[in-house]
């Protein structure tokens, strides 16, 4: 999408100028002992858009005040990678975390459906990455890491990657966050404490 033809267009140098100015900004504002994590998508997965390759060319001209690589993928034309669709296997963008953390050296961040928490365990056993990133899981189930931690893994409410309630609720309908599998997001598991009334028999 960039044809640019001046300083911020063309070479891999000139199209990462603006991210490197912002990075150069940041770091200048917060000094030299806060960490900087910078997001990405290191494959676009759309015909003509950065390929992994590409993404590992911009990185050189960005990665020395980079402390942290969140490893994302898609664009809007690929908007099923971008926010999985729910038939994409769990784990599946781990290859991009590690072809980042085997360039640089850095620690880097899985994302994506990662509904399963063994296939988490996988991730950071192979070393593709070094941290596992949730989102929609957690809206899902607030507690899936204590539920992991303490062996309730059985109680574990995955994320279906339905995208009903949060993408299309939230983001395509500028409504509400909801969620299919968890119908109360502000109060939790609170029901488990609620008590229904005994029926009233009437003779």
């Amino acid at each position: 999408m960039n044809d640019r033809t001046d300083e911020f267009g063309g070479s891999a140098k000139n199209r990462s100028r603006f991210c490197r100015m912002v990075i150069d900004q940041v770091r200048a504002a917060i000094g030299p002992h806060v960490p900087i994590s910078l997001r990405l998508s290191v494959d676009e997965l759309v015909a003509g858009g950065n390929t992994i390759e590409d993404c590992l060319e911009y990185l050189e001209y960005l990665q020395d005040e980079v402390d942290l690589f969140d490893t994302s993928a898609g664009l809007n034309p690929t908007i099923q990678y971008q926010i999985d669709a729910n038939y994409l296997e769990d784990g599946w963008r781990a290859y991009m975390a590690k072809a980042v953390r085997d360039r640089f050296h850095k620690p880097t961040i899985a994302i994506g459906n990662i509904r399963d928490p063994q296939v988490a365990e996988d991730i950071l056993a192979r070393g593709d990455a070094d941290f596992i990133g949730l989102g929609r899981g957690l809206i899902a189930d607030p507690e899936w890491c204590n539920k992991i931690k303490y062996g309730r893994t059985q109680q574990l409410r995955k994320c279906i990657s339905c995208n009903v309630g949060c993408v299309g609720n939230r983001i395509g309908g500028n409504k509400p966050l909801r969620c299919t599998i968890n119908p109360d997001l502000i109060y939790g598991e609170a029901y488990k404490n609620t008590r229904c009334p005994l029926p009233v028999t009437w003779w």
